[in-house]
């Protein structure tokens, strides 16, 4: 009935207003009020293109007269759908719609007006455009990042639905190449590579779980690039597996620097273990390296040194120092100093001298640790005294007038080291042996061993006493081993 058809066209969301033949708003419901901003009846004082209703393009342009929705059903007698454009409430604010409207006929079949459904699509639309101002920016951001986004499908092969136009610029393939292939990714994996990243990539599909994977891909020009390959798999609502959303970057820069750092470390390693000198590392109590030739100096185990603790490593070696207090005073000395530079000797009571160098490390201008070299100097030392008795003998050479004078004069020289003779055993041995002979010639009236003078000084020199004062009055260092000579 009209009355029930009437409750209807009251109670739909769309608006619907009758216009008549002359384009006069002869009806509207109540969703058209709301749309309208208007009572009916200000709807219906208003015809179809009323200035009031300021109406303009969705963009804001000038909308044509004759592409209004009355224009064209009276135009053409046919219905029209979805005509677009916006119009202005009477506080300002624009309100988008869409409308489809059709003809009504008179009894005699003439054009009698237009009937119209008017949407509010204001929402939609706004919607829309901040999607698409949101596509740009992505869309910008793909561009523009200096990796390959991609979307790949959890099947096999694997394949990629979609791929940034940044693998052209990576790889040399352009997206369409790339796309138009379904095992294209396959194909360009390393073939040193393949295998285990196809493993992992079945795992990945299986378990819904994505590991970051790093592999290498042939390029166009036939390059190795290495990638690191990182993604998120993507469920559907029931939980189901969909595809895989990932990033890939181009490290073949990092690799390279890694395997040249690698190479530099195996050098500096090498050199490190080659050295003849123990080196220790530390920092703080812990110990952060060492080369074999430390642990062999001070025959600690490995399995001490492995702890990584100092106190640990200080413990064992303390016991073989010839004066442990002594050492303990300068370590404490460097810890209240981390700047210190520290260089001594320290004697072992196995009769071994070590040097020992130390000085901090320092990175990035902050000092974090210290690094500690050792020297076994043991033979450069006894060389050192041999040559101090080089010097004694060449000494008594000049001041004794025999070899039984030579002997009390090297024994009242200074020894070179506490605990040392300057000459060794076997030399004392062929010194003591010689003055015997000599006594033993002097005693059966044959005359003692004499040097020969030189020219322009006299074959007999003072008594002995008096040469051991001048010796003694003109200093231990008044003659250079050549002079003595």
């Amino acid at each position: 009935s009209e009355e029930r058809l009437a409750r209807i066209v009251e109670t739909v969301p769309d608006g619907i207003a009758i216009v008549n033949r002359e384009g006069q708003i002869t009806f509207a419901n109540a969703a058209a009020e709301r749309i309208f901003g208007l009572t009916r009846g200000g709807i219906t004082d208003r015809a179809y293109d009323d200035p009031g209703w300021r109406i303009t393009a969705l963009d804001g342009s000038p909308f044509p007269q004759e592409e209004l929705p009355f224009a064209r059903v009276r135009q053409s007698g046919q219905p029209v759908y979805g005509v677009e454009h916006a119009i202005e409430h009477p506080d300002g604010r624009r309100v988008m719609l869409s409308i489809n409207a059709a003809p009504l006929h008179e009894a005699d079949g003439e054009f009698g007006g237009m009937v119209a459904a008017i949407s509010d699509i204001t929402e939609r639309k706004q919607a829309e455009a901040a999607l698409r101002e949101a596509e740009a920016k992505y869309r910008t951001l793909v561009n523009q990042v200096p990796a390959i986004i991609y979307t790949a499908a959890l099947d096999w092969p694997y394949t990629e639905t979609y791929i940034s136009p940044q693998v052209e610029k990576m790889l040399g393939f352009s997206a369409g190449e790339w796309l138009a292939q379904p095992d294209f990714w396959t194909q360009r994996l390393h073939p040193d590579d393949r295998e285990r990243v196809l493993a992992d990539v079945n795992r990945t599909a299986h378990s819904g779980e994505f590991s970051p994977l790093e592999y290498r891909l042939l390029a166009r020009d036939g390059r190795a690039v290495w990638i690191h390959d990182e993604g998120v798999v993507v469920q559907d609502g029931s939980g189901q597996l969909q595809v895989v959303q990932g990033v890939m970057l181009d490290i073949t820069d990092r690799k390279q620097a890694e395997a040249e750092l690698e190479r530099s470390l195996s050098i500096l390693q090498a050199t490190f273990e080659s050295t003849g000198d123990g080196i220790l590392v530390v920092g703080g109590n812990q110990i952060v390296n060492f080369n074999q030739k430390f642990a062999a100096m001070w025959g600690i185990p490995l399995h001490i040194l492995e702890f990584r603790n100092s106190e640990q490593v200080m413990a064992y070696a303390l016991p073989q120092l010839r004066d442990p207090e002594e050492f303990l005073a300068r370590v404490s000395v460097l810890r209240a100093d981390p700047a210190a530079i520290f260089q001594d000797t320290i004697e072992l009571k196995d009769g071994r001298a070590v040097e020992v160098y130390s000085q901090p490390q320092v990175i990035g201008g902050e000092i974090v640790g210290r690094v500690l070299s050792f020297r076994d100097i043991t033979e450069r030392k006894q060389r050192e005294r041999e040559r101090e008795a080089i010097l004694a003998v060449a000494i008594a050479l000049r001041v004794a007038q025999s070899r039984a004078e030579m002997l009390p004069i090297i024994l009242q020289l200074p020894a070179p080291g506490a605990g040392h003779s300057p000459l060794s055993s076997r030399k004392m041995g062929w010194l003591r042996l010689s003055v015997r002979a000599e006594r033993r010639a002097n005693s059966i009236g044959r005359p003692p061993l004499r040097r020969r003078g030189r020219v322009g000084r006299p074959a007999r020199r003072p008594a002995l006493p008096q040469r051991l004062a001048e010796r003694k009055s003109a200093g231990p260092h008044s003659r250079t081993v050549g002079q003595a000579l």
